[in-house]
């Protein structure tokens, strides 16, 4: 695959009325290239962050119904719900560093966000955070500018070009098939049942898959990130089942490439050790992809498991742990089925 890897470390004051409040800096800013295959699936994530609105510090917390309100220090004066659904806040310390969570109402003082089944402990005074506006399709890849999809002709299904693919996250099992599938008009973004989808979120700790597979494209593009370099933990929750494997849908979340061993898969909890290097002894799984090999409906072509101290690939005699994760690649951590149906978190250090 060929993927370049720009880091660019350049601090700029925060803009954004919140952020000069605090008088924080954003954090740098980077890219990175990834070659999208003709008649092929390419998978991908987004590495970086949009600019974040606001940075502040928990005055106070309570919760309810599901959801968390966070009061912050000082008075942001925010106008009512202008982060409603498009925004998540990323906390930044505390027990719960790394996480994020989607912004379901805010008041002009107060910012409350949808908890999606996790606890409210953590939250405590003097833990920091950030609000972020998700990365969309229409932000991501803007109609009538992105250079990544091949843009279609029309809404049938011959006129339709590049494709957008998103993984059932909420699916059960193993080999799940993707969820919903868009394409971009150069009015702006559709959804093949027919909705206009330029909101559709793409979550930053999940991955999505570029299919070129018309006839017509017969020439690669390239998908290029740009945005902020998260520079605290990110935390993905991985899901398990007590009837057999989970598949979790992720990415490293990093803009730069990442031995398999510095992933903390291990160090956070997150990853079961196998119990032996036999197909009844292994637990959880790390699987890989490889865009630079053409295909559609591709399968990952490595598949990690950790016994005995060390990274191993079904198949492999060696010790793999300095394999490297490629920036901006999707992947997936198949779960050892779990009697409680616990959910477990991967937290990955910069």
């Amino acid at each position: 695959m060929n993927i370049r890897t720009v880091i660019c470390l350049c601090l700029c004051l925060a803009g954004s009325r919140g952020l000069l409040a605090q008088s924080a800096e954003t954090p740098p800013m980077g890219f990175n290239v990834v070659e999208c295959l003709p008649q092929s699936d390419t998978i991908c994530a987004v590495p970086f962050a949009r600019a974040p609105v606001f940075q502040g510090v928990v005055l106070s917390s309570s919760e309810a119904g599901g959801q968390v309100t966070l009061t912050p220090e000082g008075d942001p004066a925010w106008t009512i719900n202008e982060y409603q659904t498009l925004y998540f806040v990323r906390v930044l310390s505390g027990a719960k560093a790394g996480m994020y969570y989607q912004v379901a109402a805010n008041a002009s003082g107060t910012v409350t966000m949808d908890l999606a089944g996790d606890s409210a402990t953590g939250f405590d005074a003097g833990v920091t955070f950030r609000i972020h506006p998700f990365w969309t399709l229409s932000t991501l890849f803007p109609a009538g500018t992105q250079t990544t999809l091949v843009t279609s002709t029309g809404t049938l299904a011959n006129q339709r070009r590049s494709l957008i693919l998103l993984p059932n996250v909420n699916g059960v099992g193993t080999n799940i098939a993707p969820l919903e599938t868009y394409y971009v008009l150069s009015s702006g973004w559709r959804k093949t049942t027919g909705e206009f989808s330029d909101n559709v979120i793409l979550f930053p700790d999940s991955y999505f898959i570029i299919r070129h597979n018309h006839a017509t494209i017969t020439a690669s593009t390239f998908y290029t990130p740009a945005g902020n370099v998260e520079l605290n933990a990110v935390t993905s929750p991985l899901a398990t089942r007590s009837g057999g494997q989970q598949d979790n849908f992720v990415s490293s979340g990093r803009p730069i490439p990442v031995k398999v061993k510095d992933l903390d898969l291990i160090s956070s909890g997150a990853f079961l050790a196998s119990t032996s290097t036999l197909n009844n002894g292994r637990r959880d799984l790390l699987l890989v992809f490889d865009n630079s090999v053409p295909g559609i409906n591709k399968a990952p072509v490595k598949s990690y498991y950790y016994y005995s101290g060390t990274w191993r690939k079904i198949g492999g005699t060696a010790d793999d742990g300095d394999d490297i994760i490629e920036p901006s690649q999707g992947l997936i951590i198949r779960k050892y089925q779990n009697a409680s149906n616990a959910t477990y978190f991967w937290t990955n250090t910069f």
